[in-house]
């Protein structure tokens, strides 16, 4: 008689322990992340380009001729600053609280001493106190955004488990659609700071403005010498009014105010008439007492040889 073992048979009738497949992404899921993960990159390239630009803008100055130079300067100042950096100069130059009429501290350009008219030119927006608040914050938001996708997303989330990987794609779904608002949040405060500059390009090209420019800037000094209208006048006072070959210089100005009256020292950059007399060269001048007159006068005459 064959005697079978029951444990035998129950061991040929169960199969051996097996480790459950792990469940994996496709590469398809995977691509798709790494593409919204660029799209957003982009984005925000876009967003830091579109800052730079609205900060080199906004606050220029300078005379026409440095002008160009100026405004490459502010470019290459900007040209490498992260977008932290740059949302830290929106919200110190470009964002105020101020009230209209208040004065707004400039970033550090102040005119020089120069003979050329001098340009400052500046475009900002005013919000008020909770707008401004609120608008640094999610500006401040978004740095941190920009940073957590490019240095943290592979820490946060496992592309190659499919949960994880689901979650990274809306996760930068989202991501895109706040750095997309804030582009076109961004887009319309350059549209108005283009717009601001346009219409103070038409206000200076009209005909009233130009005017008081012409009217308010003084025009460059005359050169002094002896063929100087001033010097003619100088003269001409002389051949009417001298004494013994001199002439008294209060009557000489006397007599060019009536003949002459656009005359003066300050169009030669002189200080006063005795200033004419010296630094033309022409002239020799002494003070000299007078019987009909109290004190010293100063008198001229032509040198001599």
């Amino acid at each position: 008689m064959h005697l079978t073992d029951p444990t035998a048979a129950t061991a040929e009738a169960t199969p051996p322990h097996t480790t459950p497949p792990i469940a994996t992404t496709t590469q398809e899921q995977r691509s798709e992340v790494h593409r919204k993960l660029g799209r957003c990159m982009c984005r925000l390239q876009q967003y830091e380009r579109l800052m730079k630009a609205v900060l080199v803008e906004h606050d220029l100055s300078g005379t026409v001729h440095d002008w160009p130079s100026r405004r490459q300067a502010r470019v290459e100042f900007f040209a490498l600053m992260t977008l932290g950096t740059l949302v830290k100069h929106l919200k110190r130059s470009y964002l105020s609280t101020h009230l209209p009429g208040q004065e707004i501290a400039d970033e550090g350009t102040e005119p020089e001493v120069t003979d050329q008219i001098w340009f400052s030119v500046r475009a900002g927006m005013r919000l008020e106190p909770d707008a401004f608040a609120q608008t640094v914050s999610g500006l401040e938001e978004l740095v941190a955004l920009r940073n957590e996708l490019v240095h943290h997303l592979m820490e946060r989330f496992d592309l190659w488990n499919p949960g994880s990987c689901a979650e990274a794609d809306a996760y930068l779904e989202r991501s895109y659609e706040r750095v997309d608002r804030h582009l076109l949040e961004l887009l319309e405060w350059a549209r108005h700071s283009d717009k601001a500059r346009e219409l103070m390009a038409s206000a200076l090209a009209s005909d009233a403005i130009q005017e008081h420019i012409a009217q308010t800037v003084p025009s460059p000094p005359l050169v002094l010498n002896a063929d100087s209208n001033i010097v003619q006048c100088l003269r001409e006072a002389q051949a009417f009014l001298a004494v013994d070959g001199w002439t008294l210089l209060e009557d000489a100005i006397a007599f060019i105010r009536i003949t002459s009256e656009e005359e003066s020292p300050s169009r030669y950059n002189c200080l006063n008439w005795r200033q004419v007399l010296r630094d033309s060269g022409v002239f020799e001048y002494e003070r000299q007492a007078l019987p009909d007159r109290e004190g010293l006068r100063v008198a001229y005459r032509t040198r001599r040889g």
